[in-house]
């Protein structure tokens, strides 16, 4: 099914699915609840001020992307972001990696993989960002030379990253 919007921005988007993929293409939205069980959750140039995602089984995918105030909790599955910021975020998955790539410098967000890794590479250079890395079995590794004690600038953009098996890598 495709639903065909207008180009203002909406106030609420609210979609709720057992089975089927989900794609947002250029959606401005105040708000977006998703609630899913078995789908891949697609955002490709949108803007939602507001986003929380529920799924059992599920790849979160956003490109050029901008999610504030974002709760995502997913079961089963992955979270992929590539071009895109993420500000005042949590992402958690409980079964499955959290790859952010080509990420804005401004990026503000905490995440938890309890069976999985989670990887952050930057576009730019970092700006005023504060790392807080804790794998519980696994590695902690910053290869981004721009971070001096874990810190860039004032350090008011936080990463808080956690997995209980998995690595925690920031370029």
């Amino acid at each position: 099914m495709t639903i065909e919007v207008p180009k203002k921005k909406l106030n609420d988007v609210n979609i709720s699915t057992d089975v089927g993929d989900i794609d947002f293409e250029g959606v401005r939205a105040n708000t977006a609840t998703i609630w899913n069980n078995i789908s891949d959750v697609n955002f490709n140039r949108s803007q939602i001020n507001s986003v929380e995602i529920k799924s059992e089984s599920s790849r979160l995918n956003f490109n050029h992307t901008s999610f504030n105030n974002g709760n995502v909790k997913i079961d089963n599955g992955s979270i992929k972001g590539d071009n895109s910021i993420v500000r005042d975020s949590v992402f958690i998955i409980e079964r499955g990696n959290i790859n952010l790539k080509n990420m804005e410098k401004t990026c503000d967000l905490k995440a938890f993989a309890k069976n999985g890794s989670i990887n952050f590479d930057y576009q730019d250079k970092p700006k005023d960002t504060l790392l807080k890395l804790n794998p519980s079995d696994g590695k902690k590794v910053v290869n981004n030379p721009n971070f001096e004690d874990e810190k860039t600038g004032n350090g008011k953009n936080i990463l808080e990253f956690y997995t209980n098996h998995g690595d925690i890598k920031i370029n």
